[in-house]
């Protein structure tokens, strides 16, 4: 097994060359320790490491470059540091390109058996290390891996619910770090994050999802005009904004703004849209309707009753938005569109609200048991039927 792993991406000349070195009587060659070291040092990144001086711009000018935003996206760079983050994205099937160790035992520790042995590896000193590692106790490894194309997963035995989850105005690093795992944990199909959220190949970002980012599909820096286009049709939208949820209750019918909202809304209904992909209408530009959803309630039901109407092919969006700032009007514009539902976790002991990564945690748990709950009702179901 370990000589077809080697052997897979070693030119048909080379292999040849090998066994030819070899007697071809033999009945079982794989078997012999000297072709097996030989065919393992042949294109194999992990017997030859390249040492680089701490002047070495190999080094520096990758780092830098996949530090920094622009040139991130420009080549397609993730900067990953730490062994398990590192062997976390091997395992997920993420596109390793290049290695920085200080020590090559620590190489020894990572199973890269499912990779195509196509990397670079280089061995720096621990002082040229130190001077661009982000953390404070460092482990001697980074590693710059492909960037995954939007809504696409190299993990391929994903388990998934139907279930999308939008950050609007997420801006904190562990915050949304943690989104991102909590996602791929309770198996969500997708996660979408909209322009002014931080950047989710952000180093500070990738340490807190702690591998998760290779687990879920993920759309960034998505304009509110083309959110409607990365949703399925007829899903159920869940604004989770605590905060609103009392002061919204409180709007009467007789609300100048709802009247107007409600004329509104008949007259988008009756036009036809011509660009199914961008809808203007929520812009921020020059957008005099927009500022009316602040005031228009919506329907808020506590965590424990909100889902309780679901059915297994419901397709569910849950918006989530940051601790600061909050949900914006185009979220909520969405949810009124959408006729959806404000949720809100009840809390006791006069604490006025979760850590968003917490509470957004509590939701999907709680959203996947109803999934769970129901597929588990009907195959009773079937079972009685039978």
């Amino acid at each position: 097994m370990w000589t077809i792993y080697l052997a897979r991406i070693l030119s048909n000349e080379n292999l040849e060359a090998i066994y030819n070195r070899f007697d071809p009587l033999r009945e079982d060659i794989s078997k012999d320790p000297a072709f097996l070291d030989e065919i393992a040092t042949i294109k194999n990144p992990l017997q030859h490491i390249i040492q680089l001086k701490d002047n070495d711009i190999r080094f520096s000018n990758r780092i830098i470059k996949a530090k920094n935003r622009q040139e991130r996206y420009k080549k397609g760079y993730v900067l990953l540091e730490g062994k398990r983050l590192v062997a976390d994205a091997i395992q997920a099937g993420a596109d390793l390109l290049t290695i920085f160790t200080t020590d090559r035992q620590i190489l020894d520790t990572i199973d890269f058996s499912t990779t195509d042995l196509n990397f670079t590896v280089y061995q720096v000193s621990s002082s040229a290390f130190r001077t661009w590692s982000d953390v404070q106790t460092s482990q001697g490894i980074m590693a710059i891996f492909a960037m995954p194309q939007p809504d696409s997963c190299p993990f391929q035995q994903r388990i998934t619910l139907p279930i999308t989850v939008i950050c609007d105005n997420v801006r904190d690093p562990g915050n949304m770090g943690t989104i991102i795992r909590t996602c791929a944990a309770v198996g969500c199909d997708r996660l979408l994050a909209i322009k002014g959220c931080v950047d989710i190949w952000d180093p500070k970002v990738i340490r807190s999802g702690m591998g998760a980012h290779f687990r879920l599909p993920i759309i960034n820096d998505i304009g509110w005009e083309t959110i409607v286009g990365h949703l399925p049709e007829n899903s159920k939208i869940y604004l989770a904004d605590h905060k609103h949820s009392f002061e919204n209750n409180t709007s009467s019918d007789d609300n100048p703004s709802k009247q107007m909202f409600e004329e509104m809304l008949e007259k988008r209904k009756q036009m036809k849209r011509t660009d199914l992909t961008e809808d203007r209408s929520y812009s921020s530009a020059n957008n005099r309707f927009l500022p009316l959803y602040k005031n228009i309630p919506i329907n808020y039901q506590s965590l424990w009753s909100a889902f309780s109407n679901m059915k297994s092919t419901d397709h569910s969006t849950i918006i989530i938005g940051g601790e600061t700032e909050g949900v914006s009007l185009q979220a909520r514009k969405l949810t009124i569109e959408n006729d959806g539902k404000m949720v809100y976790i009840p809390l006791l002991n006069d604490v006025e609200s979760l850590n968003v990564g917490i509470a957004l945690s509590v939701i999907l748990i709680e959203l996947r048991k109803y999934y769970e709950d129901i597929v588990q009702k009907s195959s009773l179901i079937e079972h009685k039927d039978n």
